[in-house]
């Protein structure tokens, strides 16, 4: 099998790639590059398939050398859509046909994952990345797969903000996962990096990070794509100079030849239109181009503002004669969903049907169209150059009037009107325009991009910022650092702005009103967004409107008065609100009334997962002990090692252990804190008696737990705790179990102890108490001065349980004196480090791109075992004591249900001290019934 069958067979076309492609794809290593070829020349499929022929293209026993995930990063949603359907089709197509191909078994079990195995519904990629996405339950939970290939398409914001530790759109918790899993066996592609603006800088700089060895990224590479770049865009302070020394992927001798030839030397009459923009353009550019419009294909306007893009379109719809066509308007700020019945409609038969398109950017860039004439503002040449690129693009040779295709294009010659853009990027393109009379590839090939339309960013994200970003606790008022600047334009002041229908109107809470359950808990599904400026969002609300915004910490809609909004955030408005038509995107006219997009609101990432407290990978279908569940941790973390047995960060000297020795350590002791009484509450009492378990249970059916709200004030006979967190109390377990533990004191049993607070993204850098817990009670042995964090308190017992694998945890007495700052001055914990010192240690020595891949190791082993949860207990019918006479006698039934009712409340009745001289074992070691009831007695008798 060679490339060329690979890529005729992929894109299911007879033409082979050209030389370009397949020298990209057969080269001897995936090293980074700038790939610099024109527009129309496949550039998408030249990478993309690229990647999937050396993933493939491996003999059994054997593993590729190039990264496990392609991260394609985009400047605009528009561009995600495409990408994504392209991507698809190239791995459906390469499944179809896999017989043919020639492959060993494990690139058919890659491709079989890749493409849902004869499923498309079921295919694992590509997975996008973006701004209410609701994506299949294959693709939603990639990252518990770090061994497993992944293409990834986003927008730069989301990518980018996951790669520095602060994903948008995403919980919170899984931030250390998405950062771990783009910095390690990662090839990530920058498309129309001229679009990019900051973020540009920011790729640049995490290339440099991922090549210092001691931040600890493994086998990641980057690949920039543009027609319009340079090479010295990419320089900034910590960016290796070795890639400028690796000439870019350019166009060779094949560009004189065939269809190459073609396409840069296809004709583009240009002209300029008398005049320049006034505040009176509209109407007499709309009169300009009525006048000079084709009369078959397509005829495309690009502006450079959505507000001028309306005005031209409402003047054509007037000028127009009625047997023209109807004019389609496009820009950025539309619903998905109906700016793709745009782009379906444009991009319908384009090459025959007579079509008139008023645009904005969105259409310069990655969209396949191919306009026989072309209107355009004067702008910067980089974007010139790929709006040229829409015009008589697919050479279509049944339809010669494409040989005369013409661009006009309209000057700008003031300041202010030059905006989004500078003057003096105008001035630089006008002087290159008025040089030529032609818009062919081979002709505008005689510049260079000039320095003016070089990406510019006030900010660069530095080494320091970067090892700041590896802690994901807010700081003490609730706010995390602020990457935006690294990300985007400091002018960017778009929101996210979707609408709902509810009872009582914009001034109602969605949370206040009996039938808006699904609103309250609906994230907004990608669909239903619409971008627009903030400017545009206040002007609709006046100064007294409401929009609101979801806080996923306390589960509610919070009310936002116009002068609270803010870029980058996603609001709710009330469909009565107005201000969108399908067809015309936002409008900003409150006479324009809304229906919700979606009846199916998308409780899936509701952010739900986001509450302090919130545990809901415990919930599952069937009942499993903590015995149970860790095994089947251990279990899965087995077969990650062998994928993973190459592939592991670099041992640091002094370590103590091997890397595997320490995972399966916390493995095996991670869910210890799911024996605490504050957890095991949490289990409502009359099912945990039907298990007929006397072992601490870590998986329970949804209907099992204790839902809703904690009260403000604790109750005194509920053992529940507002923000437990069962792995806190395993991680200060462990670094108090002495001998029990398998791993001496030191770094290796920080890192074990590190690796299981992290676990689920909740404890990680820091311990630190909320606003609102409970304070601990206040007894003879825990004093009021006692600490508290996360639902631990001092002195708390955490019990001895079986975890599996012949160990058995012996119970300790917990202290949470690490959190204070300095060396611990008491027992248990006396001279040693405090958590932040031993977890900023470990970052250190480690580096946090290594450190954040073995965290992900631990919780993907976690989560898939979760997911298949195997030997579970089973309860069958015919165990339940209820309304079964032969289950159990009436006297033991009522004895559970007495005991059951009372659950572990008689840990606040009866202390830990009394209990134990009384029974000998203790109540955190009472193995049954009789032990307590002994203790119960015991003690009614002394008072």
């Amino acid at each position: 099998m060679t490339y060329s069958e690979f890529f005729k067979i992929a894109t299911g076309r007879d033409h082979p790639p050209y030389p370009w492609q397949e020298q990209l794809a057969t080269s001897e290593t995936c090293e980074s590059r700038l790939i610099n070829i024109p527009t129309g020349l496949g550039k998408t499929a030249g990478v993309i398939l690229a990647w999937l022929w050396n993933r493939l293209k491996v003999e059994d026993g054997q593993k590729s050398s190039w990264p496990r995930r392609l991260v394609y990063c985009l400047p605009m949603r528009t561009l995600v859509e495409q990408t994504e359907g392209e991507a698809q089709k190239w791995i459906q197509n390469l499944w179809v046909a896999r017989d043919s191909l020639n492959l060993s078994k494990a690139a058919v079990e890659e491709l079989r994952w890749l493409s849902g195995n004869d499923d498309p519904e079921k295919a694992r990629s590509p997975i996008v990345l973006m701004g209410g996405e609701d994506l299949s339950p294959e693709k939603r939970e990639w990252d518990l797969y770090p061994e497993r290939p992944a293409i990834l398409i986003g927008t730069q914001d989301m990518l980018l903000s996951r790669a520095l530790n602060r994903g948008y759109g995403m919980s919170r918790y899984r931030w250390p996962m998405h950062f771990a899993l783009l910095n390690n066996d990662a090839l990530w592609i920058m498309d129309e990096v001229q679009l990019m603006g900051a973020g540009l800088a920011s790729t640049s700089q995490l290339e440099g990070f991922r090549s210092q060895s001691a931040l600890g990224s493994r086998n990641c590479r980057s690949w920039w794509m543009s027609a319009t770049s340079r090479p010295d865009w990419l320089k900034t302070v910590d960016f290796p100079d070795a890639l400028f020394a690796r000439a870019p992927v350019r166009l060779g001798d094949e560009k004189e030849t065939g269809r190459i030839k073609a396409l840069r030397t296809a004709p583009k009459t240009l002209k300029p239109v008398p005049g320049a923009l006034d505040s009176k353009s509209a109407k007499g550019f709309a009169v300009f181009i009525a006048n000079n419009l084709s009369d078959l294909g397509l005829n495309l306007v690009v502006v450079n503002t959505v507000k001028r893009a309306r005005a031209i379109h409402k003047e054509l719809t007037k000028t127009l004669p009625k047997e023209a066509p109807e004019p389609i308007l496009l820009h950025s700020q539309f619903r998905p969903g109906d700016r793709q019945d745009v782009l379906d409609q444009v991009m319908c038969e384009t090459a025959k049907v007579r079509q008139i398109v008023v645009s904005t950017q969105v259409i310069e860039a990655g969209v396949d169209l191919s306009a026989h004439t072309l209107f355009t503002e004067l702008a910067p040449w980089s974007s010139l150059v790929q709006r040229f690129g829409r015009c008589n693009r697919w050479l279509v040779d049944s339809e010669p009037h494409y040989s005369k295709s013409s661009i006009y294009w309209l000057d700008i010659d003031t300041e202010k009107d030059a905006l989004p853009y500078t003057f003096d990027q105008l001035n630089e393109a006008r002087k290159r325009l008025t040089q030529i009379d032609s818009a062919a590839i081979a002709n505008l090939e005689q510049f260079d991009s000039p320095d003016a339309d070089k990406p510019r960013f006030r900010h660069v994200i530095r080494r320091k910022d970067l090892i700041e970003l590896f802690d994901t606790t807010p700081d003490l008022a609730g706010a995390d650092l602020d990457i935006d600047r690294f990300i985007r334009d400091a002018d960017d002041s778009r929101v996210q702005v979707f609408w709902r229908n509810w009872n009582g109107g914009p001034e109602m809470a969605p949370n206040d009103n009996v039938n808006s359950e699904s609103v309250a808990e609906g994230a907004p599904l990608l669909p239903e967004l619409c971008s627009t400026s903030i400017g545009n969002l206040r002007s609709l609300l006046g100064k007294q409107g409401i929009a609101w915004r979801f806080n996923p910490l306390d589960r509610e809609w919070q009310r936002v008065r116009p002068d609270s909004i803010y870029p980058g955030q996603t609001y709710l408005l009330h469909g009565t609100q107005g201000g969108y038509l399908p067809t015309q995107g936002w409008t900003g006219d409150s006479r324009n009334k809304v229906t919700s997009q979606s009846k199916s609101y998308n409780t899936s990432a509701t952010g739900l997962a986001d509450a302090n407290e919130a545990d809901p990978a415990s919930e599952q279908d069937q009942w499993q002990t903590v015995a149970e569940h860790t095994n089947a941790v251990c279990s899965t973390l087995e077969q990650l090692l062998r994928d993973f047995a190459d592939d592991l960060p670099e041992v640091p000297a002094g370590l103590g252990a091997s890397l595997p020795e320490i995972l399966r350590q916390a493995a095996r002791w991670h869910d210890w804190g799911k024996a605490h009484p504050a957890f095991q509450a949490k289990v409502k009492t009359d099912r945990l008696v039907e298990t007929g378990s006397n072992e601490p249970i870590a998986k329970a059916p949804s209907e099992a737990w204790q839902k809703g709200r904690l009260p403000k004030r604790p109750k005194i006979d509920d053992l529940r705790r507002k923000h437990f967190r069962h792995e806190l109390a395993s991680a200060l377990g462990i670094l108090l179990a002495d001998s029990h533990f398998p791993l001496a004191e030191g770094t290796a049993r920080d890192l074990a102890a590190y690796l299981i607070s992290a676990h689920h993204g909740k404890v990680r850098l820091s311990i630190r108490s909320l606003p609102d817990e409970w304070l601990p009670h206040m007894t003879d042995e825990r004093p009021s001065e006692s600490r508290f964090a996360r639902g631990v308190w001092d002195d708390d017992v955490l019990p001895s349980v079986d975890l599996g694998g012949d160990i058995l945890a012996q119970g300790v007495k917990l202290s949470l004196e690490p959190m204070e700052l300095g060396l611990c001055e008491h027992p248990p914990f006396e001279g040693q480090p405090s958590w932040a010192e031993r977890t900023l240690t470990l970052r250190d020595t480690i580096g946090p791109f290594a450190l954040a891949l073995l965290e992900t190791l631990l919780r993907a082993a976690d989560g898939r075992a979760s997911q298949v949860a195997p030997g579970s207990m089973i309860i069958e019918e015919a165990a339940s004591p209820y309304g079964k006479a032969n289950a159990l006698s009436e006297d033991e039934t009522a004895m559970a249900q007495a005991i059951a009712a009372d659950g572990l409340a008689i840990q606040d009745r009866f202390r830990p001290e009394p209990l134990f001289k009384e029974s000998g074992n203790g109540h955190y070691e009472s193995r049954t019934v009789a032990d307590i009831q002994k203790a119960k007695q015991a003690m009614k008798g002394a008072r």
